[in-house]
């Protein structure tokens, strides 16, 4: 939600000129239809071999095209109708392309987990979805041979089995063509839109659509392309609603629907990171068909749901839903692996008390039995696939799995056949947590949703197993028997219909399905200031100022938005990045050195080499002392510079501490409470270091002293609740009556 960008005042430090002007933003509601998203409406093009792409233009407009070419050179074409194909083109010597896949996944979720479990180790990572998803070892971080080997050699004598390098000798390279008026055209970088902001996609006959907002052709992790679909969120939603809650679907139904569909969207824009967009058309996000197919109820829904998500303690929840639940929804951890979301429960989907779970836990095989057989009082009841049967045989059993391994390159992969399979652990919502599996070659475990991704015929894991015997008692296949489709995880769609035709507000839906959440509307949050200011920030307890830092300094990554400075997005840097792009931080507790003198902190900052034992055993260059000694006397330390810092006074520590801070020569400076639980002589003392620093330095001060507020501010904004509450000087802050009854009326933290 918050947006960070820079502008193009000029500041001086020193001798040093650079361009600083922070405006940072929390979308507000009424700007939601401004965010825009990038959503991949064809992920892999140039997959298929012959594959053709057809964009138009609708009546009465053209298309423009925006492209880099060969040459490096950018060039503007217009056109009604662009027909996009993918060409092979020989390299002129072969390229080894190489990664690390660490692990592979059926969902997004399980890899995400991975991917953090992976990290922990020390190792880069991203997620990816080449086909299934995956974890690979950052690509830029291991770039070379060695390196990789070397990784994956050092995770097998850990004893992680499963990660293994992918190779290929590229002999050619895929290359997007194009021809305009007989000239053809082979651009390295492609964006698309018209004057009506409306582009007709063709992918097939049986796939043609019309998208809102701009597109652009790029290339991926996977040596195809994908086009990108610019689009409003509103506008997004869209072709998402009515596509997933149905048309038909009743108003209160829809409007739920609405509500859950905005909060996934903001939630998950981190899942296609590794390919620079944010989400997918299909069901690995939500469905959506751009303007296709739109229909007046859902577009009331949206107008009357705009800019309103879903939270829990005031984050993003996970928003998870399925179109059946069979009776009963699924904790997160009954389906996926990570950390428990506490809003995803087990409810028994009803409107009545038709079971009672806290005495029938359905972990128990032969109380899930008599569950699944129940048909009656649920809210999905009559539904297709809330109750379903299926039978397979062992050996179209057998080929499932066998599939299954080969694609997950598992040392069972070459197995000839099942003998049998049995459901060993369920979760108390019935989800099979583990499915053992007997083959010729040995036993098996499937575990959670990897069960439905290696069997053809269960439509959720919320089944049990009954096998199917010849005539001489030899299992010859299984019946599986079981509800609902898909995940079962929070809202059911079909849930809802039932819930909304009984008189059901969405408030009451979403509040049923999502135990402990709040309905409310994305903050507005609209902070910017000029360089070399000196800016302070207020606010009562739960305000969003240490969060406001954390988002500047990448600690805290924003749901949505962008967070620009000099011209980079600081989303995409980690923070030891954004700190060497010359943003600064001092936090509330002094981090100093004790047993070093003052003068050593300082030289151990100051210090180019960046090395301790450089810095307390060699000798430091003479323009680095000079800035020491200049430093001391900026801070007034400079009589106990050969004190150590253990000696100092808490107020002296604090100066220390911004000396440091100051020695990186940062352009902004984030200063968090500096003069808390200091004496009034120590307070002046910091007060007057900060103005000295303005002259030269853009600086963002957090603080509840109001006398040293008053002291050292020249504006002042006040925060409460995640929006900017007013700005002005310190009398029009005191005067105004929303600050009085926020804050300065009530005790401060």
């Amino acid at each position: 939600m918050l947006k960070i960008k820079e502008k193009k005042p000029i500041i001086s430090i020193g001798s040093i000129t650079a361009a600083i002007l922070l405006s940072l933003t929390l979308i507000p509601a009424a700007m939601a239809k401004d965010v825009l998203l990038r959503v991949g409406i064809v992920q892999r093009f140039g997959d298929e071999a012959k594959e053709k792409l057809t964009l138009g233009s609708t009546s009465g407009d053209n298309l423009t095209l925006r492209m880099v070419g060969e040459d490096g050179q950018s060039q503007t074409l217009q056109t009604n109708r662009l027909q996009l194909e993918v060409i092979p083109r020989p390299l002129a010597s072969p390229i080894l392309q190489e990664k690390v896949i660490l692990s592979d996944h059926a969902t997004f979720e399980t890899a995400e987990n991975s991917a953090k479990n992976w990290a922990k180790m020390g190792i880069k990572v991203e997620i990816t979805q080449p086909g299934r998803w995956q974890v690979w070892a950052k690509r830029e971080v291991y770039e070379n041979p060695l390196v990789r080997r070397w990784l994956l050699t050092s995770l097998q004598t850990k004893g992680h089995n499963q990660p293994y390098i992918n190779s290929v000798l590229l002999k050619e390279k895929p290359q997007i063509s194009f021809q305009i008026n007989g000239v053809r055209y082979f651009p390295k970088e492609l964006e698309i839109e018209s004057q009506k902001n409306l582009i007709q996609v063709t992918h097939s006959p049986e796939q043609v659509r019309l998208y809102g907002g701009t597109m652009r052709l790029q290339p991926n992790a996977y040596g195809t392309f994908t086009l990108v679909n610019n689009v409003p969120l509103e506008t997004y939603l869209r072709g998402v609603v009515p596509h997933e809650i149905g048309h038909d679907a009743p108003e209160s139904a829809t409007r739920a629907q609405t509500i859950i569909a905005r909060t996934y969207a903001l939630r998950n824009l981190r899942r296609f990171q590794a390919d620079n967009y944010e989400l997918c058309a299909d069901t690995h996000c939500q469905v959506y068909y751009g303007l296709t197919g739109t229909n007046p109820r859902a577009d009331q829904a949206i107008a009357s749901t705009r800019g309103l998500v879903l939270t829990y303690q005031n984050e993003l929840v996970d928003a998870l839903y399925s179109s059946t639940t069979g009776g009963i929804t699924a904790l997160f951890s009954d389906v996926w692996d990570g950390e428990e979301r506490p809003y995803l429960r087990a409810v028994v989907d009803s409107p009545n008390r038709v079971w009672d779970l806290s005495k029938q836990s359905l972990a128990n095989e032969t109380t899930f039995r008599q569950f699944i057989n129940l048909k009656d009082g649920f809210n999905e009841t009559g539904r297709r696939v809330f109750r379903w049967q299926k039978q397979a045989s062992l050996a179209d059993l057998s080929q499932d799995l066998e599939t299954y391994l080969k694609r997950r390159k598992h040392p069972l992969a070459h197995f000839q056949q099942i003998q049998w399979m049995e459901v060993t652990k369920r979760s108390p919502s019935g989800r099979i947590l583990t499915m053992t599996i007997q083959t010729d070659k040995g036993i098996l475990e499937l575990h959670k949703n990897e069960v439905r991704s290696a069997l053809g015929p269960p439509r959720s894991t919320l089944f049990y197993l009954d096998p199917i015997y010849d005539t001489n008692r030899q299992i010859q296949g299984y019946n599986f028997i079981g509800g609902g489709f898909g995940h079962g995880v929070g809202l059911s769609q079909f849930g809802s219909y039932n819930l909304a035709r009984l008189g059901w507000s969405p408030e009451q839906i979403l509040a049923f399905y999502y135990p402990g959440t709040t309905i409310q509307p994305l903050n507005n949050l609209n902070f910017s200031m000029d360089t070399g200011e000196l800016r302070v920030i207020i606010g009562p307890n739960g305000a969003g100022k240490t969060t406001f830092l954390d988002v500047i300094t990448g600690k805290v990554q924003p749901t949505i938005g962008r967070v620009l400075f000099k011209g980079r997005d600081l989303r995409k840097i980690p923070e030891y990045a954004i700190a060497r792009l010359g943003i600064g931080r001092k936090f509330q507790t002094p981090r100093v050195y004790l047993n070093l003198t003052v003068r050593e902190n300082l030289d151990l900052v100051s210090n180019r080499n960046k090395n301790v034992f450089s810095t307390l055993f060699g000798r430091l260059p003479l323009e680095d002392s000079r800035k020491v000694i200049g430093l001391l006397e900026t801070i007034g330390l400079t009589a106990k510079a050969d004190l150590p810092a253990s000696l100092l006074s808490h107020g002296e520590k604090q100066r220390l501490e911004i000396g440091q801070l100051v020695a990186e020569s940062p352009d902004l400076l984030l200063v968090d409470e500096p003069v808390a639980g200091l004496t009034d002589e120590e307070t002046e003392n910091v007060g007057n270091l900060l103005l000295n620093l303005a002259e030269s330095h853009s600086i963002i001060v957090i603080e509840h002293d109001m006398e040293f507020v008053r002291q050292i501010a020249r504006k002042v904004t006040v925060l409460h609740q995640g929006t900017v509450l007013c700005e002005g000087n310190m009398e029009q802050i005191q005067n105004d009556p929303k600050v009085i009854e926020v804050y300065l009326g009530s005790s401060e933290e």
